[in-house]
C-alpha cells in the first residue's frame, strides 16, 4: 500500500467499503463541499484515547454527505458491514499490519441541509494501532 499516514490508511479503508464514495482526508481538503461528487465523505485527524506500550487507540470523525436519507443510511451499512469484514481478516478491504482492529462507535442526528437538499451525518471511528 503507498499510503503513508494514518489518514490515508483510513481514508483507504473507508473508499474500499463505502463503494460509490469519494473521500478524502483533511490534509487533502479541509471542506467537504469541495470534493467534487455527490457520495463524498471527509476523514479528520484523529484524537488519542488511550494507549500503552503495545497499542493506541485514536478517534476520528467521518464527516458523510448523500442525496438523500435512504442512500446516506446504505453508506452507513457498508461501512459497518467493511469494519466487519475487516476485523474478522475477511475478504475485502486491504489489510494494514499497523491498523490491528476498527470499531464504529456513534453518530451525529442525520440532517437534510436546507439549501441543497444533501443528508449529512457525522460518524466517530475508533481505530487501534499496533505499536510495534
Amino acid at each position: 500500500m503507498a499510503d503513508d499516514s494514518e489518514l490515508d490508511y483510513i481514508r483507504t479503508f473507508v473508499g474500499e467499503v463505502m463503494t460509490g464514495y469519494t473521500i478524502k482526508q483533511y490534509s487533502e481538503t479541509r471542506n467537504i463541499s469541495l470534493i467534487n461528487d455527490t457520495q463524498r465523505g471527509l476523514i479528520y485527524p484523529g484524537e488519542i484515547l488511550t494507549f500503552n506500550d503495545v497499542y493506541y487507540v485514536s478517534r476520528y470523525k467521518l464527516k458523510l454527505e448523500d442525496t438523500t436519507e435512504a442512500a446516506l443510511t446504505a453508506g452507513i451499512k457498508l461501512l459497518v458491514a467493511g469494519a466487519k469484514k475487516y476485523n474478522r481478516r475477511l475478504t475485502g478491504p486491504t489489510q494494514v499490519a499497523s491498523m490491528t482492529h476498527i470499531r464504529i462507535v456513534s453518530g451525529t442526528k442525520a440532517y437534510e441541509v436546507g439549501t441543497t437538499k444533501k443528508w449529512n451525518i457525522d460518524i466517530n471511528i475508533d481505530i487501534t494501532w499496533s505499536v510495534s
